[in-house]
């Protein structure tokens, strides 16, 4: 049996790039090895307790594969093709958008499908050693593929969506995760403020994560027929995402619409992504004379109409819980957590908006047209300031206008003592001076990540720190929430411990200001940069680089480099 060209051409690309036979190898390997000090470590638990638990750890390292996998793979599916402007010429082979997307879909499903497979013969053993059902085992057998379609659809998406593989990732990061969340957040939220009985456990049939829950808790507290129905919706979800990301592919994988009513929903999209006329008219005049790069950031409004969505939304959904629970909602932590997840998120596409426009040009090679140009190097950096600052003032002030509400509000939700006040006043200058005093920081390093990998989502990840703070601060809240229910409390050490944590930050950036060493080091090394290659996304320097150094060289790059070197020397 022939495959298809498309889908041979994917596999062909997949064993040359992405080492999928090694891969496979090592994958069945480590899982041969755990599983044998797993039984040396826990023989004496008894065959069923072993059993058990070597289910458990399987289906771990099979949720690990579902999920990291196609998420590798299907993010940079659709980008590569856009960046190496190769899209348009797979529609010159005589294939149609459908044939083009579920080609590409095949291929990359038997890429990711491959390594879960590498790990199905180790599920016999828990099976036959006991302590797991034949509904149980049935079950995991039925959500792995459905998880791994399920990531795989979400990545497809956000692959089509963006031409950044690293934006497309972390998009499809943030679509999975929201599918999961949101659902478990609505239900927690409701037992938590509306008292145990009065949610429905039906809202966590709509996480794809339930079903998961499901199997590892061997159906304690639900169903199987809970599992089956969450299996369901989770296919739905795979199939709605599938079928947005094959729609929009059909319509713009060409420039031209097909129809009048195609060409005006187009032109009122574009209006409203880029600005009118007028308003790009009002801006070329304004900034033109004063600084080009100015103009030429500013006119991508994409990263400031997502921050206005996000805190619409957020600022919607919020008056929608005080409406819900008029008595329980408004509370001194919900008030300082709410400020925080909104300053935090506003960051992230802040910096995101930082990094992109020096990150696409770099990609493209029109940072080196750049600088032939008479714009400096300082032109360009400040540009780039000048027009953040520009675009995101007015969204800043409402944000600080939403915070000053919620500390003014929480003055009004309770009495207060002396120091469980200046407790509440130096907890809201933490979550002020985390999220807004950081930008000045985070900013030039954002760019200056920018620059050396060309992946503006990368390098809004590294220069936003590591997610793992938020995730664990998360847990700790919802672990300790009869103690956050009533902070603070006044007591000594809440007052000892909210300053010293202010006296950190305010040493750390007093005494160790980066962002303008940073900002010196983008200057002074933009053009060096920006004349070396582009790294590719996969190129496995990334896992050793340290972000606040320059991206290091190949070898083939350091022997040139050399070369060259004496050259100019012998030539002095």
């Amino acid at each position: 049996m022939e495959l298809p060209p498309l889908i041979e051409r994917e596999l062909r690309v997949a064993l040359r790039k992405r080492h999928a036979v090694r891969t496979r190898w090592i994958m069945a390997s480590l899982s041969g090895l755990f599983i044998l000090v797993w039984f040396l470590v826990t023989y004496r638990l008894g065959q069923r307790r072993l059993g058990e638990s070597v289910f458990t750890m399987l289906l771990v390292m099979g949720c690990g594969v579902a999920v990291s996998k196609p998420l590798q793979l299907g993010a940079d599916l659709f980008s590569q093709e856009r960046r190496n402007n190769t899209l348009s010429l797979l529609f010159l082979s005589g294939l149609n958008a459908g044939e083009i997307f579920l080609s590409k879909l095949l291929g990359v499903a038997l890429m990711a499908f491959y390594d879960l497979l590498a790990l199905l013969p180790f599920f016999a053993l828990p099976f036959v050693l006991g302590g797991v059902q034949i509904t149980q085992f049935l079950s995991a057998a039925c959500f792995l593929p459905n998880l791994l379609l399920f990531t795989l659809a979400v990545s497809m998406l956000a692959s089509i969506l963006f031409d950044d593989e690293s934006t497309a990732s972390t998009t499809a990061w943030v679509i999975a995760a929201g599918l999961c969340l949101i659902p478990m957040a609505i239900y927690f939220t409701g037992r938590l403020f509306s008292g145990p009985l009065s949610v429905s456990n039906t809202w966590l049939l709509f996480s794809p994560a339930y079903g998961p829950y499901l199997v590892f808790k061997a159906f304690k507290g639900g169903s199987g027929a809970d599992f089956w129905i969450n299996s369901f919706i989770t296919f739905a979800y795979s199939l709605t995402a599938l079928g947005m990301a094959a729609r929009i592919l059909s319509a713009t994988w060409r420039e031209r619409p097909n129809s009048s009513f195609r060409r005006n929903c187009l032109c009122r999209c574009r209006d409203w992504i880029r600005g009118t006329a007028a308003w790009r008219q009002a801006l070329r005049r304004r900034w033109l004379n004063q600084n080009p790069f100015v103009w030429l950031s500013a006119r991508d409004r994409r990263p400031m109409l997502t921050a206005w969505t996000w805190v619409i939304g957020f600022t919607c959904t919020w008056l929608v819980c005080l409406l819900a629970w008029p008595k329980a909602w408004p509370s001194v932590a919900n008030f300082l957590i709410s400020a925080a997840v909104l300053n935090w998120s506003l960051g992230s596409v802040y910096l995101y908006a930082a990094a992109k426009r020096i990150g696409e040009d770099r990609r493209s090679g029109a940072m080196e047209l750049l600088l032939t140009t008479p714009l400096s190097v300082e032109q360009i950096v400040e540009g780039s300031k000048a027009a953040l600052h520009y675009q995101f003032r007015p969204l800043f002030r409402i944000v600080l206008g939403i915070n000053l509400a919620l500390l003014a509000t929480g003055f009004l939700v309770r009495g207060w003592t002396r120091l469980a006040l200046a407790v509440y006043l130096l907890c809201w200058m933490i979550v002020l001076s985390l999220t807004f005093a950081s930008f000045l920081k985070t900013t030039p390093q954002a760019m200056w990540i920018s620059l050396n990998c060309a992946r503006p989502g990368y390098a809004a990840r590294k220069a936003s720190g590591p997610a793992w703070v938020w995730i664990y601060g998360g847990y700790i809240l919802f672990r300790e929430r009869p103690y956050v229910s009533g902070f603070p409390t006044g007591s000594v050490a809440e007052l000892f411990v909210t300053f010293c944590v202010m006296a950190l930050i305010a040493m750390a950036f007093v005494a160790g200001w980066e962002g303008k060493t940073q900002s010196r080091e983008l200057k002074e090394h933009f053009r060096a940069i920006a004349q070396e290659p582009v790294p590719d996304p996969s190129d496995a320097r990334f896992k050793s680089w340290d972000v606040s150094k320059r991206f290091p060289l190949s070898r083939d790059e350091w022997l040139l480099r050399r070369h060259v070197a004496r050259a100019r020397g012998s030539d002095s």
